[in-house]
């Protein structure tokens, strides 16, 4: 795949994400929620991700962090264009997992923290 033909198809993956309703908010929300994920996988607590999915977002983020890249990144703009198109993969392809770990978040009893608070009798 050349980097011309890279690059548009990764705007057009770009653009088709306004046409299914990602906006920003539920983006960022997604985002977030994709950190979380990790996390509750890595301490063991969220055990009912499918490998494949765990797979996908492993290498996604090796790709990411990797010095290798279809494109350089001292290019300007185009250089990161293939890192977009990664991470827009990856949330599009783990848009139902996603949906699945907030769903579980929710029904997770909640546990909150309470601080003693000093007092301030005079002696």
């Amino acid at each position: 795949m050349g980097i011309v033909s890279f690059a548009v198809k990764s705007y057009r993956f770009y653009k088709s994400a306004d046409k299914e309703g990602i906006t920003k908010v539920s983006l960022f929300d997604d985002v977030a929620a994709l950190k979380r994920l990790v996390e509750a996988i890595v301490n063991g607590k969220y055990k009912t991700v499918k490998k494949r999915n765990f797979l996908k977002v492993a290498l996604g983020f090796l790709y990411l962090f990797s010095a290798v890249d279809f494109v350089p990144d001292f290019i300007p703009f185009i250089g990161w264009v293939d890192d977009v198109a990664v991470l827009f993969i990856i949330y599009r392809s783990l848009k139902g997992e996603i949906e699945r770990f907030k769903a579980w978040e929710q029904s997770q009893p909640k546990i909150i923290k309470v601080r003693k608070l000093k007092s301030k009798a005079k002696a």
